[in-house]
């Protein structure tokens, strides 16, 4: 593997061959949060090459979002609180924004 030092390194700390590395996942997160705006974000998880953003105020999240470029969105009414699901493929990661759920024009939940 290409950058690898001599150093043995513990078999769940190894990259797999075609899998995204630590460290192009890192850089790619580091961009996600200068696009949304990283005083907005109040946690975020990373799984593979998966992250979810948790923002500090979920009336932030579709903000975040549309910063990202993100269209699709997959709304919750029964989830507590209510939310809305934002996702799209950012910087190569399959990204995730929680926020407020949205509302339409004469629409209720």
């Amino acid at each position: 593997m290409a950058g690898t030092t001599d150093r043995a390194f513990p078999e769940h700390l190894t990259v797999e061959p075609g899998a995204i590395a630590i460290r192009e996942v890192l850089q790619a997160v580091a961009q996600i949060l200068e696009l949304g705006n990283i005083e907005r974000v109040a946690s975020l998880s990373i799984k593979g090459d998966s992250v979810a953003i948790q923002p500090s105020k979920l009336d932030d999240g579709e903000h975040i979002a549309r910063a990202l470029g993100m269209t699709a969105a997959l709304d919750h009414p029964t989830a507590l609180p209510p939310i809305t699901d934002w996702s799209g493929d950012v910087a190569g990661l399959e990204v995730h924004v929680r926020a407020a759920l949205r509302t339409s024009a004469g629409q209720e939940w």
